[in-house]
């Protein structure tokens, strides 16, 4: 299993950015995390939050999210 683990607090959500370039046209290949912010881990905030790092990731889901 090829396991990336990123979150939006790294870099301020750059480490997405970057992760999403590295797995453009193979993301069936990694199995791909992310984590929010404490201070975005409410009821509405978390949903608007994964939207973000999805955008920056340019997925469409990922394979587990943690708060």
């Amino acid at each position: 299993m090829r396991l990336i683990d990123t979150a939006e607090m790294y870099g301020e959500g750059n480490s997405e950015k970057l992760v999403g370039e590295a797995i453009r046209g193979r993301r069936e290949e990694v199995f791909l995390v992310s984590k929010v912010y404490p201070h975005n881990a409410g009821r509405k905030s978390v949903l608007a939050a994964g939207e973000r790092s999805l955008t920056r990731l340019g997925v469409d889901c990922l394979d587990l999210y943690l708060l």
